[in-house]
């Protein structure tokens, strides 16, 4: 599995500045220059939030729990350090979660 955060510095719409990150959960073996084109597209629809893209594969469903756990826990703690401190939101930003299936 690999996860990148695609970010730049934009200009922030009053209207889209709400969304702080777009967690994009990619089907099984998805490229990341396919996926790349739905990065853009919510880059174009909330400038400014953060974009992080998830590859899986199909080596990790076949790991344990824990290999998945590890794998996974720093998408988790980067994006929860995007909308939470200490248990309370207080940047104000939500979070999308685009999901895609086999």
């Amino acid at each position: 599995m690999v996860s990148r955060t695609l970010n730049e510095d934009v200009s922030v719409g009053a209207a889209y500045s709400a969304i702080g990150v777009v967690l994009i959960l990619a089907w099984m073996d998805a490229t990341m220059s396919v996926l790349q084109k739905y990065a853009e597209s919510h880059r174009q629809l909330y400038p400014g939030s953060d974009i992080v893209v998830v590859q899986s594969h199909m080596h990790f469903f076949w790991s344990s729990d824990i290999e998945k756990k590890k794998t996974l826990a720093p998408v988790a703690d980067y994006v929860l350090s995007r909308v939470y401190t200490r248990g309370l939101n207080t940047s104000g930003r939500g979070t999308i979660v685009h999901t895609f299936s086999n």
